[in-house]
């Protein structure tokens, strides 16, 4: 019998960890799906070529593929909206067990 991993934890994961409200996406400034999401921030710490270390801030959002509208694709540059704030998808990256990790880019950023 085969285990369905995505029932078994990624609803679990939702309940706990989702995104107060819902996450919108948006295609061409059209809202076009709304569903829940996890929402991450969290910080690289690298060398430079110097040997001078630095950090990046990345952004990502989790979503269940089950949980997305029936014909419904994520693609980069589709926007979605967090707690007030927009940002680019910059990746669409589904992990084979239902999950998608989807890193953001914050809308009039620099970067990520």
């Amino acid at each position: 019998m085969a285990v369905d991993f995505d029932a078994m934890t990624s609803a679990a994961v939702l309940a706990a960890f989702a995104v107060p409200g819902r996450v919108r996406f948006k295609r061409n400034g059209e809202p076009i799906a709304e569903i829940d999401g996890v929402f991450d921030r969290f910080q690289i710490e690298a060398m430079g070529e110097d040997g001078a270390p630095f950090s990046i801030k990345r952004t990502v959002l989790g979503v269940r593929e089950a949980d997305l509208p029936p014909g419904f694709v994520l693609k980069s540059g589709d926007r979605v909206q967090i707690l007030n704030k927009t940002f680019d998808i910059t990746d669409v990256q589904p992990d084979g067990l239902g999950w998608v990790s989807l890193p953001l880019g914050l809308v009039g950023s620099a970067g990520p």
